[in-house]
């Protein structure tokens, strides 16, 4: 019998995959496939719209930096880089209910730039949210502008990820319900480029993740990783460490993967063109390449302590927030050996936004914003690792009805105080109360068990024995899921299609 050659040893092109391989999932036509992407965008859409509506109605304003991105769309629709006459016009008018009557021009965030009066904030949300704000609703515009973008991205990570994991339907199913935690679903309408960051983020590193793992290359999926590296920077310039890890690493599977080189000397060229492009534009109006100057970051106790709270804070805490993203972490692992070098750059993408939003000291978790704004680009890169972890089951023969199980649980529980109006949305770190335990977080009940960081002189969070408890019950959820996910006789059959993957699951 002749042995079959492995996958690895094909050389790779640029060209468009078969039209089975592109056009179907799960063995549905590829019409069936899109309309159904489009119904979920549009359902998406609305839902966020109205949990919009209902947190609005519960004291979630326009507050913080929310009406400077809709300044800056309004003046870029009028093709202005300057903000000044914009601001004037909208006081004069009332348009932003943010600033009451009588406010001067100075009160609203701004910069003085060499050339004039400029948005504090990089040009890429404002860009993005200019055929929203053209309709004249502000505030509404600009929310639908979010929620369309977000939900598109969610969308597209949803499918991506189920084709890069195998996913069954039943693990398609689970995936979806993973991400309408209620903190993301409130998240994603808010005004702010952090959520949409991670997203564009997560999108170009699945697709990194699918040509590691199929070998195939397709010039759609070189298309994604273009515009969202592209315009990554211009939504924070923090985004270049994170964006520029993802690039690097791009450029070595492609050549692993045999890709053409001129595509890719094209696909990275185009991008850094980009990033150039938006150094000169803050060189020119900021007069700083970085854009607005801001501290350097705080690498001390206080970075150290805000870095802890973005994961395990009881109100800013990715894994308090969104305790699913427990599994991505443990898809990461799994996924390892797999697709090492998209598992090597998720991980440096996470520790530079760790990073660089923990030990942000001058203004800790975004100031004026609500809780776990600084960690939300975190969330869609462990969705994609959730897939992993769901594979996982699948090959290991395991129900996905438990889990489903659990996480609907969990998100019920969450959604309650929320829906009954008891929920704190908004940052506590400025004026705390105390005993810490007073200040409630996302789990009425279990909050005075979970550490509350900000606190001065509590370093490692307050009550001192709420990192621990955090500690064991994580450690113990990721020894579940593995023993969940273990068998004895799993393999990897690197030659199998992801189609006839999906189609035996």
């Amino acid at each position: 019998m002749v042995k079959a050659e492995p996958i690895l040893a094909v050389p790779v092109t640029d060209k468009t995959e078969s039209d089975h391989a592109e056009g179907t999932h799960a063995g549905r036509p590829y019409q069936r496939e899109l309309a159904a992407c489009g119904a979920a965008l549009v359902l998406g859409v609305c839902v966020e719209l109205l949990i919009a509506w209902f947190t609005h109605h519960k004291g979630v304003n326009l507050t913080g930096d929310e009406p400077a991105y809709i300044i800056q769309a309004q003046s870029y629709l009028h093709l202005k880089v300057t903000i000044l006459t914009t601001i004037k016009a909208d006081l004069t008018r009332h348009r932003l209910a943010a600033y009451p009557v009588g406010v001067t021009p100075g009160m609203v965030a701004q910069f003085l730039g060499p050339r004039g009066v400029i948005s504090p904030f990089e040009p890429g949300l404002g860009i993005l949210l200019i055929p929203f704000v053209a309709t004249g609703h502000l505030f509404l515009g600009a929310t639908t502008g979010m929620a369309a973008i977000s939900v598109a991205g969610l969308v597209y990570l949803h499918r991506r990820t189920s084709r890069l994991m195998h996913l069954s339907r039943r693990g398609q199913l689970l995936l979806a319900l993973a991400l309408v935690a209620p903190a993301i679903l409130v998240a994603v309408t808010q005004i702010y480029p952090d959520f949409l960051s991670g997203v564009f983020l997560a999108c170009a590193l699945v697709e990194v993740a699918l040509l590691e793992r199929t070998q195939h290359s397709s010039r759609f999926g070189s298309l994604v990783i273009l515009v969202t590296l592209a315009w990554l920077p211009w939504l924070q310039i923090k985004n270049l460490v994170p964006a520029g890890i993802t690039l690097v690493v791009i450029a070595i599977v492609r050549h692993r993967a045999r890709a053409s080189q001129w595509h890719t000397v094209a696909l990275v060229g185009v991008v850094c063109v980009s990033w150039a492009v938006l150094l000169i534009y803050n060189a020119r109006y900021f007069g700083h390449l970085g854009g607005l100057p801001e501290p350097s970051p705080n690498l001390g106790k206080d970075g150290i302590e805000y870095t802890l709270g973005l994961l395990i804070d009881r109100d800013q805490g990715l894994f308090i927030q969104v305790p699913v993203a427990i599994l991505g972490l443990v898809g990461l692992w799994t996924a390892r050996r797999r697709v090492p070098f998209s598992v090597v750059a998720s991980v440096g993408s996470v520790l530079a936004i760790l990073i660089l939003n923990g030990t942000y000291s001058g203004n800790p978790y975004g100031g004026r914003s609500l809780a776990g704004r600084f960690m939300w680009s975190l969330i869609p890169i462990f969705a994609i690792w959730i897939g992993s972890c769901i594979e996982r089951w699948q090959e290991a023969g395991r129900s996905l009805k438990i889990p489903a199980g659990v996480i609907a649980i969990l998100w019920i529980v969450q959604a309650i105080p929320i829906v009954d109006g008891s929920h704190l949305y908004y940052n506590p770190f400025q004026t705390p109360p105390l005993p810490a335990a007073a200040w409630s977080g996302w789990w009425h009940g279990v909050d005075r068990f979970l550490p509350m960081f900000g606190l001065p002189g509590h370093y490692f969070g307050e009550p001192a024995s709420a990192i621990l408890v955090v500690l064991c019950a994580g450690a113990l959820v990721i020894a579940a899921v593995g023993l969940y996910g273990s068998t004895k006789t799993l393999r990897f059959d690197r030659r199998k299609r992801p189609e006839k993957r999906a189609e035996q699951s």
